[in-house]
């Protein structure tokens, strides 16, 4: 576990050094920024590691992270200088006032907020035990933990080779670090809640009303074949959130002409 806080604090200072380098409107933009250069660092790394048979070597990816933060720290002090601040803005109060017609949709949100507790017990406690994981998503894992490589390998199951494999790629590097399954299913619950975010700011913006959008959002988040996904392995949620993001950030370029929310847009959308 204790290797795996380094390495997630490594990622950090290397997302935040890189995050300096674009502007942003809001904070939950520069949040959200901040989110896809630090999970495209561990899809990066795992790959390249990958490349080479380490990426089952703790001390080579560790490495290769120390890499990454040397060149960014160096090039954030002696070459390119951002003019942002590591943390640009101040985060916003929440209001208390509740407006009585909204009341079915505030209880809506309670009620989710419950399942979603739920859920992250679900996913930190429960072996993950569904079949598609079994045989697809885990077992591509189990292979890369063996051979530390995600090169092709003699398999009559061709989804191990064939489904994207990005968001196993960071379940992986929770494995790698702490020796446990209790955290594979982890980036699906936070990508699938952080979809749920961004329908409910698309939401917002289309139609001005925030009980609209919260709505919009909790409905998307009630649906039965997205809840089974929060507590899963698969790739669904990742790879959706993926999608959104780039909509959502390309919906801002849009608007206001903003580089690094088209770059932002196709990271997303890369990834």
């Amino acid at each position: 576990m204790l290797l795996l806080v380094l390495s997630f604090l490594i990622f950090l200072m290397v997302s935040l050094q890189v995050n300096r380098y674009l502007h942003y409107k809001q904070w939950l933009d520069w949040f959200l920024g901040g989110f896809l250069i630090f999970i495209a660092q561990i899809i990066l790394v795992m790959t390249l590691s990958g490349l080479f048979y380490q990426m089952n070597n703790p001390v080579f990816v560790l490495g290769f992270q120390c890499v990454l933060l040397v060149l960014s720290t160096a090039i954030n002090r002696f070459w390119l200088i951002p003019k942002e601040k590591y943390f640009p803005f101040v985060l916003p109060g929440f209001k208390t006032k509740i407006d009585k017609k909204n009341l079915p949709i505030v209880a809506f949100f309670v009620v989710s907020l419950g399942v979603a507790i739920l859920n992250l017990v679900y996913v930190l406690f429960v072996p993950p035990n569904n079949n598609d994981s079994l045989a697809i998503h885990l077992a591509r894992v189990g292979m890369w933990d063996q051979f530390g490589s995600w090169l092709p390998w003699n398999t009559k199951v061709f989804w191990q080779l064939t489904f994207p494999m990005n968001a196993e790629l960071i379940s992986y590097w929770t494995l790698l670090f702490t020796r446990s399954e209790h955290g594979l299913g982890l980036i699906t619950y936070l990508t699938g809640y952080f979809s749920a975010i961004l329908v409910y700011q698309l939401g917002y913006e289309l139609s001005q009303k925030k009980s609209l959008a919260l709505l919009a959002a909790l409905t998307w988040a009630a649906l039965p074949v997205v809840q089974m996904n929060f507590s899963s392995t698969r790739h669904d949620h990742s790879s959706s959130f993926m999608l959104i993001a780039a909509v959502y950030f390309f919906y801002y370029h849009l608007k206001e002409k903003n580089t690094s929310y088209l770059i932002l847009s196709g990271l997303a959308l890369g990834m």
